[in-house]
């Protein structure tokens, strides 16, 4: 089931906190996978990054998807559904094939 918008707010801000961050790590510790969505240097910022993690858990794999990548002049740059549709051209690539 997809979590609501209100749902990832909450969790975002409890790992602005402490407490949020040493569960995560809690929880990592004995994780397989973890997937970051947020903007580059997000997870560093937290001392959730690769290095710190990965010291908690040798096993783990971390999977980093940005709208527009790690690295780069748009690297920092928000990447919702809607901004990675339009900077792919895909409703224009739609309008353009007449599928609706």
């Amino acid at each position: 089931m997809a979590r609501g918008h209100s749902d990832w707010m909450a969790g975002r801000a409890y790992l602005q906190v402490d407490a949020g961050r040493q569960r995560l790590r809690g929880l990592l510790a004995e994780a397989d996978v973890l997937y970051d969505n947020f903007r580059p240097g997000v997870m560093e910022r937290w001392n959730l990054g690769w290095d710190a993690l990965h010291a908690c858990n040798p096993r783990l794999v971390m999977l980093r998807m940005t709208g527009f990548g790690q690295f780069g002049p748009s690297a920092g740059r928000a990447g919702f559904g809607l901004v990675g549709d339009h900077a792919g051209r895909l409703p224009a690539a739609f309008a353009e094939a007449n599928i609706t």
